[in-house]
């Protein structure tokens, strides 16, 4: 089954329309996630080569997790709401 939304539905929810240039950078940030996912499968657990394509993930994926913030205009204070409710 497929779910279909109307637009009264839709339209309530807080996603921010994003420009062409950030749009490229979540799909170039996309790419970069697959391709270092693969080569941290073909690496050999805990090796130095490994533990650094894992900080180059969680790098990438900091800077996704600003792009959403500034997409969305947060503060400060909402930003540390965000993350504190991850840890």
């Amino acid at each position: 089954r497929t779910m279909h939304f109307d637009n009264s539905i839709t339209s309530r929810l807080p996603i921010p329309k994003i420009n062409k240039d950030t749009e490229n950078t979540f799909v170039g940030y996309t790419k970069e996630i697959f391709a270092l996912n693969k080569k941290i499968e073909n690496s050999a657990r805990n090796s130095d080569n490994w533990k650094n394509l894992n900080k180059q993930l969680n790098e990438l994926l900091e800077k996704i997790d600003q792009e959403i913030y500034k997409s969305y205009n947060l503060t400060t204070k909402e930003i540390l709401i965000i993350e504190e409710s991850l840890r």
